[in-house]
């Protein structure tokens, strides 16, 4: 068997590779967001003050016949505007070739 490197081209600048794991019928990809900031998806004031992580599988289209998978590590987000109803969202990176948009929580 022919020992070969995998490359990854972020799509992303905000999206850092931290790991490949190639096993024999799989290659994931573990990919972390590096936003160190994110806009408020109601009042638009940008917060610096993540709420936690949040880790999604996404299942990708095979390469060379194995079975592709992309281990998104991506934040939560607090909003501390007094006035904003928006609490805590998640900064959504899932479809990087539109626009990433954010998912958005409910006021507890």
């Amino acid at each position: 068997m022919m020992n070969r490197q995998i490359h990854w081209s972020s799509p992303d600048p905000f999206l850092k590779v931290l790991d490949i794991q190639e096993e024999p019928s799989s290659i994931t990809f573990i990919v972390r967001s590096t936003h160190e900031s994110c806009p408020c998806p109601h009042c638009q004031v940008p917060s610096t003050r993540p709420h936690s992580r949040y880790t999604r599988m996404i299942q990708d289209l095979p390469i060379a016949g194995k079975a592709v998978s992309i281990l998104l590590i991506t934040r939560k987000w607090f909003c501390d505007q007094p006035s904003c109803t928006q609490k805590i969202w998640l900064y959504n990176i899932w479809c990087w070739w539109i626009q990433p948009t954010p998912i958005f929580y409910a006021k507890k």
